[in-house]
Parts: C-alpha cells; sequence; structure tokens
C-alpha cells in the first residue's frame, strides 16, 4: 500500500507543479471534519460563538467509514477534526478504527472538557 500511496502523491504533486488544473492522482492528506460544533463558547472562537455560516452537525459514521474507504489505500495523513469538537461525535472511536486500518497518520486535536 506504501508503493501505491507513493505513486499517488508524487503524480499529484508533478501535476500541480505543472499547473494542470485537474488532477489525475487522488488526496494523499484529508482534513475529515466529524463534528461542525464546540461545546466551549470561548470568546475569540467563530464555531463556539456560532459566527460562521456553518450548519452544526456531526458527520454520520457512515458517511465517515464511506469517505475513509474510498480514499484511505492512497492516504498518507487525515486530521479528523477543523471547526468543531470531534469528541462530540460518539462515533469518533470507529472512525479512529477505520482510519489505523490503513495505517494512516492520524491526528486529533480536542479541547478535552467533554461531560
Amino acid at each position: 500500500m506504501n508503493i501505491l500511496r507513493n505513486i499517488n502523491s508524487k503524480i499529484v504533486n508533478w501535476q500541480m507543479k505543472k499547473g494542470h488544473s485537474f488532477l489525475f492522482g487522488n488526496p494523499y492528506f484529508m482534513v475529515l471534519d466529524t463534528t461542525s460544533f464546540c461545546n466551549l463558547e470561548w470568546v475569540w472562537c467563530p464555531t463556539g460563538q456560532h459566527r460562521n455560516s456553518r450548519t452544526s452537525c456531526i458527520m454520520p459514521k457512515d458517511k465517515a467509514l464511506k469517505i475513509i474507504n474510498k480514499f484511505g489505500k492512497y492516504l498518507k495523513g487525515i486530521l479528523l477534526f477543523n471547526w468543531g469538537e470531534p469528541l462530540l461525535n460518539p462515533y469518533i472511536t470507529d472512525i479512529i478504527k477505520a482510519v489505523k486500518k490503513y495505517d494512516i497518520y492520524c491526528s486529533l486535536s480536542s479541547n478535552l472538557n467533554i461531560d
């Protein structure tokens, strides 16, 4: 699988350097925002203060697994957070297990304030 990942990333990087507007490779790094809301109301955070235009939701388990299974063989790394608190997703452990099946670098950032 590492050979496929390396070939894919080399193709994508080569095409980007050449300025291609359509890439034939697959993504090799992904940000998968498993939730789009936060349980804190920190004054500087647009998510916690409800100042962003995104709808607050939890990514369903089947949708996350579908994305991971589609691109897992090409991915070198994945972030399971972005604008929301990932530990509020009740399926986060299942999502992490799916990522680890593909031996992908996985990162998660949390405020660790879950009741």
